[in-house]
């Protein structure tokens, strides 16, 4: 999570970022999900991270990052392309957009062609085929409404299940909202996006045999740096027993992830 620390001390001190990346290592998902298999998540959160920060300063650099994740992850595009117009909005300049979007398109277009040449046809679902259009073109939106909130409090898959700790920040997301720049509020936008098309097109499980959820990580991510806002703006200013109460979360967190990555 060296990268993440990066993005956070964007925005905060150094001790405080390297805080925030542990805390985003240890008490999620990211650490049991990493440690069971060769999952696509863990470079995913690699090259989104390293695309958030290079956003702040490197916008060509980022696309590339961006890039080599939609290589990864294909729809963590929506990041890449919401951070970029987030900036161009603020700086009224396509600039942001396009600089970022020029790596995006190269690693968009290597994905195509790796598609072509490996399953025969161009296309980005891949393997996957047509089972990703069918279930985006459903119209049982109950099955769809069910999957968003499965996905927060589902007991084996809900991500404020295995990682109490961010029940305590939502409360500040709002204030941390008025006080994150653009590419803050672009990078979490895009990772709503990003787990809304996710749940649309696969649901919520994630399939079996590994602790936790592994689906919404690269949102959790992408969201990272609004939610450190939202510790600055809502906890570290909350009274000494809401603070209290956060790092009792935090512990819980911890030990749900350990569980995973070091007995299941």
């Amino acid at each position: 999570m060296g990268l993440l620390a990066l993005v956070f001390g964007e925005l905060v001190g150094e001790r405080l970022a390297i805080a925030a990346a542990s805390i985003a290592g240890l008490c999620t998902a990211v650490w049991p999900v990493a440690s069971d298999a060769l999952w696509q998540h863990g470079p995913a959160i690699m090259w989104v991270s390293g695309g958030i920060w290079l956003s702040v300063r490197h916008r060509v650099a980022s696309g590339f990052a961006f890039g080599a994740a939609i290589i990864t992850r294909p729809h963590t595009a929506f990041v890449a392309a919401c951070n970029g117009l987030w900036q161009s909005f603020r700086d009224r300049s396509i600039r942001p957009a396009t600089l970022i979007g020029i790596g995006s398109v190269v690693g968009l277009g290597g994905l195509i062609w790796f598609n072509n040449q490996v399953f025969g046809s161009p296309s980005v679902a891949g393997g996957y085929g047509d089972r990703f259009a069918t279930r985006m073109a459903s119209l049982d939106l109950f099955d769809y409404a069910g999957n968003i909130a499965l996905v927060f409090v589902h007991p084996m898959r809900g991500i404020l299940v295995y990682s109490p700790f961010l029940i305590a920040l939502l409360p500040g997301l709002r204030s941390g909202w008025r006080a994150a720049p653009a590419w803050v509020r672009g990078s979490a936008v895009g990772g709503l996006l990003y787990l809304l098309l996710q749940l649309k097109a696969e649901g919520y499980s994630g399939g079996s045999g590994f602790w936790g959820y592994r689906y919404p990580l690269e949102a959790v991510v992408a969201a990272a740096p609004l939610l450190l806002m939202s510790y600055t703006q809502w906890v570290a200013r909350a009274s000494q027993l809401f603070r209290k109460l956060f790092v009792g979360l935090l512990v819980a967190s911890f030990l749900f992830s350990a569980i995973g990555a070091v007995v299941y």
